[in-house]
C-alpha cells in the first residue's frame, strides 16, 4: 500500500468514471468495465448542495450505485460526493477517490455537454435490460440532482480546468465520446460463424496521432493509446469479436514511411503485436481537404498544413478517420495537449470537430510512463 514502491512493471488501469448520469451513460459504464481489466474502478457522481439540504439524497444515490453494480455484475465500488458546484464534485472525486496504492491513475470524462441520442442504434437484449435496470434505479435520485446541477453545472473553462487538474496530479485523462452509439450486438453480429468467418471482424483502431508539431515527444500518450487497445482485447467480446489495428496519419504520401516507422517502434516499446496503416492527407480523398484547396487555405501538396488553425486541421483529421473507420467499433486516439489552445470554449470546440461523427472514441492524455523494457 506504499505508493513510493510502485514500479510501472505492475501498471494496472486504475479507472475513476466520472458520470452523473448512469442513465445515459449505460454503454459507457460497462465499456469501462472491460478496459479495467483487473485494475480498481471507481464510477464517481457530484451531488451539488451541502450535507444538510443534499445528504439524504447522496445516500440515495449512492445505495442505487450499489444496486446497480451488483444487478450488472461490474467489479466497481461507487463514490458520491456532495459539494456546492458540479467542478468542486469533480476535484472532490480526483483528488479523494481511493486508498494508498488503490487509487485511480486514469480518469475518465465524458463529453462536455454532449448530445445524447441512441438513433439508428440496435440494441441488444443486455444493453436494452441495462438501460430498463438503470432507469428504474436512477430516475429518481438522478432527476432531482439535475435540477441542481442544472444551477451549478460546469462550464467550458471549469471542464478544461478539471483536465489540467487531473494531469497535475499525475493522472492520465481519457475523454470519451459516442458512447451511446456503441452497437455490441452489431460487433458479434457482423462476425456470424466463428469458424466460418475466422478473419472477419470489426477493428478496434488506436490513432497515436501526432495533431501539432510540438507532438513527438508525447510519448506517454501514444504509449497509453496503444496499451489501452491491447487491453480491450484482453476482454469480453472484444476477445473473439474484434481486431487489432494501429493507424497513423501524416501530412504527404512521401511522409508515410517514416510514420509507419515511428509506429513500429511505438509497438515494439510497447511490445504489442498489430497490423500497421498509415493514410496521408494529400492521397486520402477527403472532401474536407479538397475545400480547403479550393479556398486556398492550404496548398495541393500539403507542405503549409501545419499553418492552418487547429480547427481546420482537426476537421481534416476527423475526415480522414471517418473515411478508415467503416468497420470501425471504437476507437483511441490522442487527445491535443490541453494547452495547444488558450481559450477553454476553443479548446472544447476543437475536440468537437476532433471527435465528430466518429465510432465511439476515447482521446487519450497520458501522464505517466505505462511500460518498461527494464525488468
Amino acid at each position: 500500500m506504499d505508493v513510493r514502491k510502485e514500479h510501472v512493471k505492475y501498471w494496472r488501469p486504475q479507472v475513476l468514471l466520472i458520470v452523473d448520469d448512469p442513465r445515459e451513460n449505460v454503454n459507457l459504464v460497462q465499456f469501462t468495465n472491460n478496459l479495467k481489466k483487473g485494475g480498481l474502478y471507481v464510477v464517481g457522481s457530484t451531488v451539488v448542495g451541502d450535507y444538510k439540504e443534499a445528504g439524504e439524497l447522496s445516500l440515495r444515490f449512492r445505495d442505487a450505485w450499489v444496486d446497480y453494480i451488483a444487478q450488472q455484475d461490474l467489479k466497481a465500488f461507487s463514490e458520491v460526493t456532495i459539494a456546492p458546484t458540479q467542478r468542486m464534485g469533480v476535484h472532490t472525486l480526483i483528488t479523494g477517490a481511493g486508498i494508498g496504492v488503490m487509487k485511480p491513475n486514469t480518469i475518465i470524462l465524458g463529453f462536455y455537454d454532449d448530445t445524447f441520442s441512441r438513433k439508428g442504434v440496435q440494441l441488444s437484449e443486455h444493453q436494452i435490460s441495462s438501460i430498463e435496470l438503470a432507469n428504474t434505479i436512477f430516475s429518481e435520485v438522478v432527476e432531482e440532482n439535475n435540477t441542481r446541477l442544472q444551477e451549478a453545472s460546469m462550464s467550458p473553462g471549469d471542464y478544461v480546468d478539471a483536465v489540467r487538474e487531473a494531469l497535475f496530479f499525475n493522472k492520465n485523462v481519457l475523454i470519451a465520446r459516442n458512447f451511446s452509439a456503441m452497437d455490441r450486438n452489431m460487433i458479434v453480429a457482423y462476425r456470424g460463424s466463428r469458424i466460418l468467418n475466422h478473419r472477419q471482424r470489426m477493428t478496434v483502431d488506436m490513432w497515436p496521432v501526432v495533431l501539432t508539431p510540438g507532438d513527438q515527444d508525447y510519448d506517454s500518450t501514444y504509449t497509453l493509446t496503444v496499451l489501452l487497445g491491447y487491453i480491450l482485447k484482453q476482454t469480453d467480446i472484444w476477445t473473439v469479436y474484434s481486431k487489432l489495428r494501429v493507424k497513423g496519419i501524416c501530412i504527404c504520401p512521401e511522409d508515410r514511411q517514416e510514420e509507419a516507422e515511428r509506429l513500429e517502434a511505438l509497438l515494439k516499446r510497447s511490445r504489442i503485436k498489430s497490423r500497421i496503416e498509415v493514410f496521408d492527407v494529400v492521397t486520402s480523398g477527403s472532401s474536407v481537404f479538397q475545400a480547403a484547396v479550393d479556398v486556398g487555405k492550404v496548398d495541393r501538396d500539403g507542405h503549409n498544413f501545419d499553418e492552418l488553425p487547429l480547427a481546420d486541421r482537426f476537421a481534416i483529421i476527423n475526415d480522414v478517420i471517418r473515411m478508415q473507420s467503416q468497420l470501425t467499433c471504437c476507437l483511441f486516439m490522442t487527445m491535443p495537449h490541453v494547452d495547444c489552445e488558450p481559450n477553454p470554449e476553443n479548446f472544447v470546440h476543437q475536440l468537437e470537430v476532433l471527435t465528430a461523427n466518429l465510432p465511439p472514441a476515447m482521446l487519450v492524455h497520458g501522464a505517466e510512463q505505462v511500460v518498461t523494457n527494464e525488468i
